[in-house]
């Protein structure tokens, strides 16, 4: 049972999009503070299937950009399957997407999570686009603290990054005064490389992005949110946040 007044929802946020051509995304995933062992559970047994399967262990970071194009120096596997690597020139790749289509798979069988994405469109370039990317970002907590305040629950941010960049401090001290605002403190910044919860929030952004802006070199991945994510997001369509206020 909810108690009101308690921190009751969890939201883990990372960023994607192509600001060279003025693409701001956001995706997210969002569950009960009373279900946070259950989510946890849950994936850290999806991620041990992950080496029985693959050979990837638990501990190897899934950071989307770097798998799907198979970029990384070294493999995510300590022992590839043969059938992928078997005249296969990419492999690195091939075994990328098949773990990330896997990952998804993973969160839509969540049955404790909901998901988001959302995105802002801006002509802006270079050092200017950081404003729109506060922008969007202000939007956004903004749009949490009302769902939050409508649910009557309190919520606490966590997101991929060092916490350098002050846009994110900025949006959430631009909410409403502390007797008002259900989004509490600054946002909790968590390292990809230790945290499950952030490499599931840019598995979720980069599928959004994807989907949003359906580049040919990313035409394997263009049906990945329709598939996987967006039975798990109650607004069921991206959020184009230059909409909201």
């Amino acid at each position: 049972m909810t108690v009101s007044g308690a921190i009751s929802r969890f939201i883990y946020a990372d960023d994607s999009g192509y600001l060279d051509k003025g693409w701001i995304v956001f995706g997210w995933l969002e569950l009960s503070a009373s279900d946070w062992d259950r989510v946890l559970a849950h994936w850290l047994a999806f991620r041990k299937k992950l080496v029985a399967d693959y050979s990837v262990p638990v501990v190897q970071e899934i950071h989307t950009t770097h798998v799907v194009y198979g970029r990384s120096k070294d493999s995510i596997s300590t022992n590839p399957p043969e059938r992928i690597r078997a005249g296969n020139r990419e492999w690195k790749a091939a075994l990328g997407r098949e773990v990330l289509v896997r990952c998804l798979q993973a969160i839509r069988d969540c049955p404790d999570i909901e998901v988001g994405v959302a995105y802002f469109r801006t002509n802006k370039r270079g050092r200017e686009i950081s404003e729109d990317r506060e922008l969007a970002y202000t939007r956004l907590v903004a749009m949490w603290d009302q769902q939050l305040r409508h649910q009557d629950d309190y919520g606490i941010v966590g997101m991929d990054g060092d916490g350098t960049d002050p846009i994110y401090y900025k949006a959430h001290r631009a909410l409403d005064d502390l007797f008002n605002r259900r989004v509490i403190e600054d946002p909790m910044f968590h390292s990809s490389q230790r945290s499950q919860w952030t490499q599931m929030a840019d598995v979720i952004a980069w599928s959004g992005f994807t989907h949003l802006w359906k580049h040919d070199s990313n035409e394997f991945a263009w049906n990945w949110y329709d598939d996987y994510l967006r039975p798990k997001n109650p607004m069921s369509d991206p959020i184009d946040l230059s909409t909201l206020p």
